[in-house]
């Protein structure tokens, strides 16, 4: 899953920007910098004090009953 520490990552790509405007003008960026399985984000996540995070894939079909409605977008959309 791609993340972006907006404090720590976002002058990367805004730096960039700001010195050639007229090159990224009208374009899209995806600007994270990692790439992490939903494990990792759980992990960082726990490093917080007194907060334990994990992570518990369940069956579609329970994710579904879940939300119902918006599962089905969640689904279709993102193709989870």
């Amino acid at each position: 899953m791609p993340l972006i520490d907006a404090v720590g990552d976002t002058g990367k790509f805004i730096g960039a920007i700001l010195a050639e405007p007229d090159k990224y003008e009208g374009k899209t960026f995806c600007a994270a910098t990692a790439f992490y399985c939903l494990e990792e984000i759980a992990a960082i996540m726990s490093k917080t004090p007194g907060r334990t995070v994990v992570y518990n894939q369940i069956p579609l079909e329970d994710f579904k009953r879940s939300f119902s409605f918006e599962a089905d977008m969640f689904v279709e959309a993102l193709g989870y």
